[in-house]
């Protein structure tokens, strides 16, 4: 069973089987890849209808942590990677892996940070090869 709520990024779809939601989908909505058909669309299901209060109350700001059921459909892989990384870390750990690869770059190539051709005209020091010593 399936139910669509509008928010501010657009219509969501969400779906539940089995007393849990398994999906949230962006419009516009497509054909399921497995082929599993939705069911029907049951907009007054207890379910759905608290999966729709809860997100109307998080894009108003209300709300932080969701209260539902979930048993959501992917690939091996999509659960393992949704198992290893908890929603709750990845705006952190994500600006957390940038500055460790912009470092990591810095070390290995310290010409990372090239200069605009402004800054430097051309001259003995500055030739037109970045990164290549001159003598």
């Amino acid at each position: 069973m399936w139910t669509v709520t509008p928010s501010p990024i657009g219509d969501l779809r969400i779906v539940a089987r089995d007393g849990a939601i398994t999906a949230i989908e962006f419009s516009p909505f497509r054909t399921p890849v497995s082929g599993q058909p939705l069911g029907t669309r049951e907009d007054d299901d207890p379910l759905l209808r608290r999966a729709v209060d809860q997100l109307a109350s998080y894009f108003a700001g209300d709300l932080t942590e969701f209260d539902l059921p979930l048993a959501p459909r992917g690939s091996t892989f999509q659960h393992a990677v949704w198992e290893q990384q908890p929603v709750e870390d990845v705006g952190a750990s994500g600006a957390d892996h940038h500055a460790r690869d912009e470092a990591e770059v810095r070390e290995v190539d310290p010409e990372h940070d090239h200069h605009r051709d402004d800054q430097h005209p051309q001259d003995e020091t500055h030739g037109s090869h970045p990164g290549v010593p001159t003598p």
